[in-house]
């Protein structure tokens, strides 16, 4: 139930699911039933398999930035490379497991003349932060004039931008969540150059396909229409740029198809898993979970076919 799951599952394993549920059972089934001298307690008592747990929350909190950091200016690590971010946060996690983590528990060691207002200059950094933040709308101001490219003004807002210069080669259609958002100055920038008109239609979570994981009011109204524009005018490009595993529900795969296959006739491009599985339609950009991608050069090619 555990160890099975780490070779059966992969990418297109839905999450959450009732499948991940067997290895959250597996787990519970040992920490229920283990006894002390019983096998499979011997065996999780090896010393090392208690290193990796008592620096696992630590590694757990190190990983996220040590990734995120790096993806950001090196998208595309070999697998050597993700080893040694992996051993720079076992590294982060073991220093500060003895230098914060365990210390925390023992109280008895911490000079509480110390701790006390450790402690409460915390609090107020973190408190003072969070009202600033509330205060400012999410600091909104951090966007500049990326808010007027991305033509939104609110969580729930559908952003629509339009660009027709004079003797276009064609339109791409830019469509998709939050993930098309971001590549609006992108498209628009290459766009530009290369002679195209660009129209861009984006909501956040919500996908170009009818899915059950998010049903958001807006999100089937901006489907529908979204689907009638093309229809009535059909652009040279389409781009559906999606954050598909946020959506799996079983179905979404399918009717992802069903969605994008009437606009094969066009030179349609769409990411989905870094895989296109739509005839002679070709993969641009995807994103597996949030890594970091440049679509841009793929792009730029595509366009000047």
């Amino acid at each position: 139930m555990i160890v099975g799951p780490l070779f059966a599952f992969d990418s297109s394993t839905p999450h959450p699911s009732l499948l991940t549920l067997i290895p959250v059972i597996g787990v519970c089934l040992i920490i229920w039933f283990a006894r002390e001298g019983d096998a499979v307690t011997s065996f999780l008592s090896i010393r090392l398999f208690v290193a990796v747990g008592l620096t696992s929350y630590s590694l757990y909190l190190w990983h996220y930035p040590v990734f995120a950091f790096w993806n950001l200016s090196h998208p595309d690590t070999s697998n050597l490379g993700a080893l040694g971010l992996i051993a720079v946060s076992v590294v982060l996690s073991v220093v500060s497991y003895f230098l914060v983590e365990r210390p925390a528990r023992n109280m008895g060691s911490v000079p509480t003349p110390a701790f006390v207002p450790a402690i409460l200059v915390s609090f107020l950094l973190l408190g003072g932060l969070g009202t600033m933040s509330y205060a400012s709308n999410g600091f909104a101001d951090r966007y500049g004039s990326l808010a007027a490219v991305f033509n939104e003004t609110g969580a729930d807002a559908i952003g629509f931008i339009q660009s027709t210069p004079p003797n276009a080669r064609g339109t791409i259609f830019l469509a998709g969540d939050s993930h098309a958002a971001v590549l609006t100055k992108a498209v628009l920038d290459l766009a530009e150059k290369n002679g195209y008109a660009i129209a861009r239609r984006v909501a956040g979570s919500c996908p170009p396909v009818d899915v059950k994981a998010l049903k958001f009011e807006k999100c089937d109204p901006y489907r529908k229409r979204t689907l009638r524009i093309i229809d009535d005018a059909p652009p040279a490009i389409i781009i559906y740029a999606v954050h598909w595993r946020k959506y799996q529900d079983g179905s979404g795969r399918k009717k992802y198809r069903g969605t994008v296959t009437p606009h094969q006739a066009t030179r349609c491009v769409k990411p989905m898993n870094g895989r296109s599985s739509a005839g002679s339609m070709r993969a641009i950009a995807w994103s597996l979970s949030y890594r970091a991608w440049r679509p841009t050069e793929t792009l730029r090619s595509s366009l000047r076919r």
